[in-house]
């Protein structure tokens, strides 16, 4: 994660970072993740550079920690970075967040149509005391 923060708007650092992450979690993860290793094997790689594009490096693209793809636009990440997504929600603390969420959402829905049933019947109440009040 560090990497990917000091990447800043390098693109083919920031790819790098991803590649690194990608390798890292599939040896970290035990042999009961099977589907998320699977997952995380299959990611796709970042597309080609635009043909119309002209690519300038003082340095070598390639290094020890990637491949030697030319990222410059940031277009270029978006089917890695949605499958580093896919990946991320098939895990177990994801979808425990989520049933929460879902959960306190509920609860919020439940206090919100209490509290305006409470102010109808409060104005209501109010509105018949002020119709009594005009009225005689």
């Amino acid at each position: 994660m560090k990497e990917m923060r000091a990447a800043g708007a390098n693109l083919g650092k920031l790819y790098r970072a991803l590649f690194g992450l990608q390798s890292t979690l599939q040896k970290d993860l035990s042999d009961s993740d099977y589907d998320l290793r699977h997952l995380l094997a299959t990611l796709p790689d970042p597309l080609p550079p635009p043909a119309n594009s002209t690519i300038r490096a003082t340095r070598s693209v390639a290094t020890d920690n990637g491949p030697a793809l030319a990222v410059i636009m940031s277009a270029q990440l978006v089917p890695l970075i949605s499958g580093l997504i896919e990946a991320a929600m098939r895990t177990d603390s994801v979808r425990a967040s989520l049933e929460e969420g879902t959960a306190e959402v509920k609860e919020m829905t439940r206090a919100y149509r209490d509290a305006a049933k409470k102010e109808n019947e409060r104005w209501d109440a109010e509105k018949d005391s002020l119709k009594d009040t005009v009225s005689v």
